[in-house]
């Protein structure tokens, strides 16, 4: 699905897989995590690297839907003039 680009940001990610899980198996705590998917820019290189791994993509696709949704995040924050 992320090589079709079906998905638009790594939010839908977890609607596939989820949360608890993928914790679990990154070894990482389900609050940190959530944090961390929430607001893109906390993601860790290693958290990225962890999750690509865990559902067989390259860390690329990783990185570019946690941007998608940093981008959508930055918008909806910014003031309206």
């Amino acid at each position: 699905m992320i090589q079709t680009k079906s998905l638009k940001g790594l939010h839908d990610v977890f609607t596939i897989i989820p949360m608890s899980i993928a914790a679990t198996d990154m070894k990482t705590n389900y609050n940190t995590l959530s944090r961390r998917v929430t607001k893109g820019g906390t993601l860790t290189l290693d958290n990225i690297l962890q999750l690509a791994q865990l559902i067989e993509v390259d860390p690329d696709d990783i990185f570019k839907l946690a941007m998608a949704d940093m981008t959508v995040n930055k918008k909806r924050a910014s003031p309206k003039s």
